[in-house]
C-alpha cells in the first residue's frame, strides 16, 4: 500500500489461485457483523461492493430500478475483477502484456464505482492478502521470485504471504472520535534449506494509521523486525544429531529456541545516526498518504501517492 511496504526484501510467488479458493477467501464469514454480500450471478463470489448513488427516497418504478442497476454493475465490475485475478494463476507480477493490460482495466473499472467515503471501522480491520502490485519497491523482488524455475524453489529463498493487518481504531477515541489504529506488514519468507520453505521466517513493520479523509490514510512507521523461524526438517537434524544422546529433548528446545528468535528496530524516538536513513527510506517509500480507492466486505484496493504503485489486497479474515 502506500498500504505498507517494507524493504525487507522477503518476496516471491504465492500458492497459486484457483476460483475456488479465490471464492473462499472472499466470501465473508458465517456470523460476521459487516451486511450480507450480494452474490455474482457470474461468477458465484461474494459481492461486498458498496455503490456511490444513495438510495432514492421514492417508491416509483423507475426510482426502484436505479439501485437495482447500479448494484448490476458493480457485480459485474466485481465478477470481472475476480476472473482477471484467477488468470493470473497466482502471479502477483510477471505477468504477460495481456493478462496485466485485463487485469488492470478490471481493477479501473471496479475503482470508478467506489463511493466517495469508506465506512472505515466496519470495513477495514482485519487481515488482508496481497493478490496484486505494481510498486517499484515491491515488484522487483516478486518478479525474481517468479523467475525461479519450480525445480529449484526448494533450494532458494522466496517469499509466501503478504499480508496487512489493519487493527479497529482505537477504542478509547470513541465512535466520533478520530480513525487511528496500528496497522502491520507481515511478509512471511520461505529460507531453505535450514528453514521451512514458503514461512520459515516472518519480517513484520509496524505502523500507525490516521484516517485524514474519506479515502485517505496517513502511515506514520513505528518499528521493523523479523522473528518467527521454523525450521526445516534438515534444520532440526542438523541442530540436533541423532547420534546426540536426548535428540528428541534437544530438537524440542532448538525448535523453540528458534522460534522466540528475533529483533526489532524502533523506526521512532531517538534513533542511532545509523539507522536514520532505514526510517528515512519507509517514510518516503510508502509517502506520508495511503489513497484507499476501493474497499467493500472483501475487497481492497490502493494506490501510492507520488509513485503510483497499485496493490490489490483480499480479505482473508
Amino acid at each position: 500500500m502506500r498500504p505498507l511496504h517494507t524493504p525487507l526484501s522477503f518476496h516471491s510467488s504465492p500458492p497459486v489461485v484457483t476460483r475456488a479458493t479465490m471464492h473462499a477467501r472472499l466470501m465473508p464469514a458465517m456470523g460476521q457483523t459487516r451486511p450480507r454480500p450480494l452474490t455474482s450471478q457470474r461468477s458465484g463470489i461474494g459481492i461486498g461492493a458498496r455503490v456511490a448513488s444513495p438510495r432514492p427516497h421514492t417508491h416509483s418504478p423507475r426510482a426502484a430500478a436505479a439501485p437495482a442497476a447500479a448494484t448490476s454493475t458493480s457485480s459485474t465490475a466485481k465478477a470481472d475483477l475476480f476472473d482477471a485475478l484467477t488468470s493470473t494463476r497466482g502471479a502477483r507480477v510477471s505477468l504477460s502484456r495481456s493478462t496485466r493490460g485485463a487485469l488492470e482495466e478490471a481493477i479501473s473499472a471496479l475503482e470508478a464505482l467506489s463511493p466517495d467515503a469508506h465506512d472505515w471501522r466496519a470495513l477495514l480491520p482485519g487481515r488482508w492478502l496481497l493478490a496484486f502490485t505494481t510498486a517499484a519497491d515491491v515488484a522487483p523482488f516478486l518478479a525474481l521470485s517468479d523467475a525461479i524455475p519450480s525445480a529449484l524453489a526448494p533450494l532458494l529463498p522466496s517469499a509466501g504471504a503478504i499480508y496487512q493487518e489493519f487493527d479497529p481504531p482505537d477504542a478509547d477515541l470513541g465512535p466520533d472520535g478520530p480513525i487511528e489504529g496500528e496497522v502491520r506488514n507481515v511478509i512471511r519468507a520461505g529460507v531453505p534449506p535450514l528453514l521451512r520453505s514458503g514461512d520459515g521466517l516472518t519480517a513484520t513493520v509496524r505502523a500507525r494509521y490516521e484516517a485524514r479523509s474519506g479515502k485517505r490514510l496517513r502511515l506514520q512507521f513505528e518499528s521493523a523486525g523479523v522473528g518467527g523461524a521454523r525450521l526445516s526438517g534438515l534444520g532440526e537434524v542438523l541442530l540436533a544429531p541423532a547420534a546426540l544422546p536426548g535428540r528428541g529433548w534437544l530438537q524440542q528446545r532448538a525448535v523453540l529456541a528458534v522460534a522466540e528468535a528475533g529483533f526489532t528496530v524502533p523506526l521512532r524516538g531517538a534513533l542511532p545516526k545509523a539507522l536514520q536513513p532505514v526510517r528515512d527510506a519507509l517514510e518516503r517509500e510508502a509517502g506520508s498518504e495511503y489513497l484507499i480507492t476501493y474497499l467493500d466486505a472483501d475487497t481492497l484496493i490502493g494506490r501510492q501517492t507520488g509513485t503510483g504503485g497499485l496493490f490489490v489486497f483480499t480479505r482473508e479474515e
